[in-house]
């Protein structure tokens, strides 16, 4: 559908572009609530500066716990470079952030990093863009930063805050008018009625109640379930499969290991629920994956993520962020307990360090095969992570959990590593 309503959020992100590419590095920060059409401006954006910059674009996810640095293993994926090389071999952050600088001043062509979905970052990611925001007006390179305003954490918020005011341009993107919902119904060939009311204006919303044949839905979910209803049984199977892989399912693992039928993906694709790219397939929208995920029993969803979580985990180089996800939606105790360790290793790396706790206190929820002993080690571990991070509090009271388990195994010198 047309782009309305945009034209000077447009023109302002297009200003700081080219201030960006006179020497003087510039933030930008697109804001609105769900639906309302970041991504739709950012690409429209990105389409019309062509081959004038190259653009380098990656997405926080929505995991239960998100992989480290996600939005920037996302652009290594395609600009490899050292900040690739830094990624691959899980380098220290200090070296992580001197590579994507050395990458946004990269020259004779203008750098442009996207990182989508913001308010779902990490705390190594949030660190990484507080260091670019800082550093960026040296560059003739541009950040851009999608993020929801209503879900900004504070970590994220005081980040944001730090860049510097000359630095920093803010995006925000406001509701469609009744006049532009009425533009697109009647581009959709549909009465516009008490549309734009009942969706408050937001495109996604519109877009999605035109595309189900009209009539309002009172809820964007609503929506999306009435248009996914039009798909045959075959291809709603394919839909539902897809909805339990946040983020971009790759075509090998929905084609090769998990036998969908590429007819029934393409049917999506047409329908307009699915996107193709970069070697896989995406929902429109989060809001359009979730509902459908949401939809599902609970029994029928578990079914999925674990013929999911069996097919990465088949897969070498997976992240075990990934594989923690699947396993925790699929209720397998044991997996998670096999993966969330190596997930708060690589977390802890990236200087995640409360993503790295999550992991771990997911294996300690898990219970699994997990002893006495083990469960000890994960506890200070944990600890570890919490008093890095400063949590102090909560350090101790894992370490005095593990402390007492060392005891009751007469585990001496277990204990005195505690103690100390």
């Amino acid at each position: 559908m047309r782009l309305l309503e945009r034209e000077a959020a447009v023109a302002a992100v297009e200003d700081a572009l080219a201030e960006a590419r006179a020497g003087r590095g510039r933030v930008i920060v697109v804001g609105g609530e769900a639906g309302i059409g970041k991504t739709r401006l950012v690409n429209e954006v990105v389409r019309r500066v062509g081959g004038d910059a190259v653009v380098l674009a990656g997405s926080c996810d929505p995991l239960l716990t998100p992989r480290a640095l996600g939005p920037f293993r996302d652009m290594a994926r395609t600009s490899g470079g050292a900040m690739g090389a830094a990624l691959a071999e899980d380098a220290p952050r200090e070296d992580v952030m001197e590579a994507a600088l050395a990458e946004l001043a990269a020259g004779p062509v203008p750098r442009l990093m996207v990182v989508e979905d913001a308010h779902w970052a990490d705390e190594a990611t949030i660190d990484l863009l507080a260091v670019l925001g800082r550093r960026i007006g040296a560059t003739t390179g541009a950040l851009v930063v999608t993020v929801r305003l209503d879900e900004v954490g504070p970590a994220l918020g005081a980040a944001l805050a730090a860049v510097p005011p000359d630095v920093v341009r803010h995006v925000a993107l406001a509701p469609l008018s009744a006049a532009a919902v009425d533009a697109l119904a009647t581009d959709a060939g549909h009465p516009a009625g008490d549309l734009h009311a009942r969706t408050r204006g937001n495109p996604f919303f519109v877009t999605e109640v035109l595309a189900a044949g009209g009539g309002v839905p009172s809820t964007v979910r609503g929506a999306v379930l009435a248009r996914a209803a039009r798909l045959a049984p075959s291809a709603r199977e394919a839909l539902d499969l897809v909805s339990v892989v946040p983020g971009r399912a790759e075509l090998w693992l929905l084609t090769g290991a998990l036998g969908a039928r590429e007819d029934d993906l393409d049917a999506c694709v047409a329908a307009g629920m699915l996107e193709l790219g970069d070697g896989g397939v995406s929902f429109r929208h989060e809001i359009a994956r979730s509902g459908i995920e949401a939809e599902m029993t609970p029994l029928r969803a578990a079914a999925l993520h674990r013929r999911v979580l069996d097919a990465l985990a088949a897969r070498p180089g997976v992240p075990p962020a990934r594989l923690v996800h699947h396993a925790r939606r699929a209720g397998d105790h044991d997996a998670v307990l096999r993966h969330a360790p190596a997930a708060a290793r690589a977390a802890a790396a990236a200087g995640a360090h409360g993503v790295a706790a999550d992991h771990l206190r997911a294996a300690l929820a898990s219970g699994g095969s997990l002893d006495p002993a083990a469960r000890a080690d994960l506890l200070q571990a944990v600890a570890v992570e919490d008093y890095t991070r400063g949590e102090s509090g909560e350090a101790l009271v894992a370490l005095g959990e593990a402390l007492a388990i060392r005891r009751s195994l007469g585990d001496r010198r277990g204990e005195g590593v505690g103690e100390r």
